[in-house]
């Protein structure tokens, strides 16, 4: 796909990056919903697909340049996030997605590689993300690491009723 282009995010934009959100995330959350039972699922996670759009939206009202898409043919087919803390030298990648139907086709890399091109000419020296240890999500960490993210940390989330 290569007359895909990445451009930065616009307010008529939104509603379409918050469906892509929730579409390629929708398996992460089917799979929490089973690991964690439906009681304890509802309770943490009553409404993610209006808590993620949330997220989105505040990022991109927040900073509206550090929020990026990727078109093809006119149409927004996935989108990506991130946060520069000049005074670490480092920048951090947040949400991110492609549509599924266009996954696996070397987008979400150049969408990494956009975004780390953007870090090295602002001058940060550290580039991070952060993704889920998961089998949901395998492809996202095969995707880090195809850019040259080295893991460094991995994590178990704990609940208990009370």
């Amino acid at each position: 796909m290569d007359d895909a282009i990445i451009r930065r995010a616009r307010d008529d934009d939104l509603e379409t990056i918050k469906q892509i959100a929730i579409e390629a995330w929708e398996p992460i959350y089917k799979h929490i919903q089973e690991m964690m039972g439906e009681e304890l699922f509802r309770t943490i996670h009553s409404d993610w697909c209006a808590d993620k759009a949330a997220q989105i939206v505040k990022h991109y009202k927040g900073d509206p340049e550090t929020a990026l898409v990727t078109e093809y043919k006119g149409q927004v087919i996935g989108f990506i996030t991130y946060t520069l803390f000049e005074h670490k030298k480092a920048g951090v990648i947040g949400n991110n997605a492609i549509h599924p139907k266009y996954q696996n086709r070397g987008l979400g890399t150049n969408q990494y590689q956009k975004v780390l091109d953007i870090f090295r000419e602002k001058g940060m020296i550290y580039a991070g993300v952060l993704t889920g240890a998961d089998e949901d999500h395998a492809s996202a960490r095969t995707a880090y690491e195809k850019v040259g993210f080295k893991p460094t940390f991995y994590g178990v989330q704990y609940f208990q009723m009370l």
